[in-house]
C-alpha cells in the first residue's frame, strides 16, 4: 500500500493543484460577476445569524455523531459520545479540505476507530455508516426530486433528467437493500478475482492477497449487522435521514437571512440536489466555486438570482469552514478525550 502510495502521490499532488487552481478561478469569476459589493451585502444580512447555522450544524453533527457510534454494534460502548464526536469532526475536516475528501475522511475515521477495536471491526463499521449514509442521502434526493417534480414547473428536458436520475437512484438503492437482505457474500469472491487479474508482480495482486483475510472479515461483520442489529440499523438509517433534514433546515434559515424565504419543501429538493453537486465537485478541494457555482444555478432553477445562489453557497462554505478548523484543532486533542488506545 505505502508503495503504491508512493507511486501515486505525484499524480494525486499535480490533480490537486489543477482542480484547486480551477476552482478558485471560478469562484473568482463566480464573486466578479455577482458583485463583491451585493455579495458583502447578503453577507452583511447573515452577520451574527453565522452563530444559528454553526449551531445547526453541531446538532447535525451530534446527529451524525450518533449514527456512527451505533455502526460500531457491540462495541459502541468502548467509545463516549465525546470521543466520537471529536472523530466525527476530524473526519469531517479531512473530507471538506482533501482532494477525494470522502476517501481520506472516512480512511482516518477508521485508523482513529482502530487505536481501540480491531482492524475488521473499524473497517466494518465505517463501510456500514458510509453505506447507510449514501443510502439515506439516496432516499432524501427522491424527496426532493420528487417534490420538485410536484411542485415546481420545469422545462420537459429537466423533468425528463430528473425522471431518469431518479429512476437510476432507485435501482442503486434496490440493489443495496437487496444486499443487505442477502448478507453481501460475494465481497470476499471478489477481492480473490481482483487479486487474481494480472501478473504475479503487479501491486493490487499484493494488495488483494495481504488484505483478502481483513476486508473477508469486515464484510461478514457488515453483512451480519443488520440481521444481528436490526434495531440499530434502522436507527442509523433514522439519525442519518435526520441529518439530512437538518441540513435542509439550514438551507431554508440561510435563505431567510439573505431575504429570501422559501418553505421547508423547496429547502428539501435544494439540498437534494446540493448533494449532487457536491459529489459532482468531489475532485475540487473543499468545493471551491463548484459548490457556489452549482448552488446558484439551483436557485435559478427555485426562480432565485444567481447572485441568492452564490451568497448561499458562500455561507455554507464559510460555515463548514468553521467547523473544518474544529475537526482539525481535534485532531491532537483526541487521544486525551477517552481512555488509553488498545495494544
Amino acid at each position: 500500500m505505502q508503495q503504491l502510495a508512493a507511486r501515486f502521490a505525484p499524480n494525486l499532488s499535480r490533480i490537486k493543484e489543477f482542480a484547486l487552481a480551477g476552482g478558485v478561478l471560478l469562484w473568482a469569476w463566480l464573486v466578479w460577476h455577482t458583485g463583491p459589493a451585493t455579495l458583502l451585502e447578503s453577507l452583511k444580512h447573515v452577520g451574527w445569524g453565522m452563530i444559528i447555522l454553526v449551531a445547526i450544524a453541531a446538532v447535525r453533527h451530534a446527529i451524525r455523531t450518533v449514527a456512527c457510534q451505533w455502526a460500531m454494534g457491540a462495541e459502541r460502548a468502548g467509545f463516549s459520545f465525546l470521543e466520537m464526536y471529536a472523530i466525527s469532526l476530524i473526519s469531517e475536516a479531512i473530507k471538506f479540505l482533501a482532494l477525494a475528501g470522502i476517501v481520506f475522511g472516512e480512511s482516518a475515521k477508521g485508523v482513529l476507530l482502530a487505536q481501540r477495536v480491531s482492524a475488521a471491526r473499524a473497517v466494518s463499521s465505517v463501510v456500514l455508516d458510509v453505506v447507510l449514509y449514501q443510502f439515506s442521502a439516496g432516499l432524501f434526493f427522491l424527496a426532493g426530486a420528487f417534490w420538485i417534480m410536484g411542485s415546481a414547473r420545469l422545462e420537459p428536458g429537466v423533468r425528463s433528467a430528473l425522471w431518469i436520475t431518479a429512476g437510476v437512484m432507485s435501482a442503486v438503492l434496490a440493489v443495496i437493500a437487496v444486499g443487505f437482505a442477502r448478507r453481501w457474500r460475494s465481497t470476499r469472491k471478489l477481492v480473490a478475482k481482483f487479486g487474481a487479474a494480472g501478473s504475479s508482480s503487479a501491486p493490487w495482486k499484493r494488495w488483494a492477497a495481504k488484505h483478502e483475510e481483513k476486508i473477508g472479515q469486515a464484510s461478514e461483520q457488515v453483512s451480519d449487522f443488520y440481521h444481528h442489529h436490526a434495531g440499530l440499523f434502522y436507527g442509523i438509517l433514522l439519525f442519518d435521514l435526520l441529518a439530512h433534514s437538518a441540513s435542509a433546515f439550514e438551507v431554508q434559515v440561510a435563505l431567510g437571512m439573505l431575504g429570501h424565504p422559501l418553505g421547508y419543501g423547496a429547502a428539501v429538493a435544494i439540498e437534494a440536489l446540493t448533494k449532487l453537486v457536491r459529489i459532482s465537485g468531489a475532485v475540487v478541494p473543499a468545493n471551491i466555486g463548484v459548490f457556489e457555482g452549482g448552488t446558484a444555478l439551483i436557485l435559478i432553477a427555485f426562480g432565485l438570482s444567481p447572485a441568492a445562489g452564490v451568497a448561499l453557497g458562500v455561507v455554507r462554505q464559510l460555515r463548514s469552514l468553521l467547523w473544518a478548523a474544529a475537526g482539525l484543532l481535534m485532531l491532537p486533542l483526541w487521544p486525551s478525550l477517552g481512555r488509553s488506545p488498545r495494544n
